[in-house]
């Protein structure tokens, strides 16, 4: 399934070794660009090891009322994570907007 989508199991992460929200926002935009299918786009982000979970009027950064793809990332080793938070917004069809957050976790 993967491959009919253009991703295959030995290509490297886009997403791996990035570590701000500019950057991952544009890597992703390159990926899952404005107006792909929300369904390729859970796929791409399952692919890139996000936990992706579909939000339907939920809050995401005090806006309310939205429908996205939560996708959650812990990238690291013990003692510092980065965790990363990534909303693909969408109208139930199609990606409209992708915005992340970012912090680093440590004791």
């Amino acid at each position: 399934m993967l491959a009919l989508l253009g991703f295959s199991a030995c290509e490297r992460s886009a997403t791996g070794e990035i570590g701000n929200t500019k950057e991952m926002i544009a890597a992703l935009s390159a990926k899952v660009p404005v107006g792909t299918s929300v369904a390729v786009a859970k796929v791409f982000m399952e692919s890139e090891k996000f936990e992706v979970t579909v939000m339907t009027k939920e809050k995401w950064k005090g806006k309310s009322g939205i429908t996205f793809l939560q996708c959650l990332r812990r990238d690291g080793s013990p003692p510092i994570f980065r965790k990363w938070e990534v909303a693909l917004i969408n109208d139930g069809k199609v990606i409209t907007s992708i915005e992340a957050r970012t912090a680093l976790l440590y004791p």
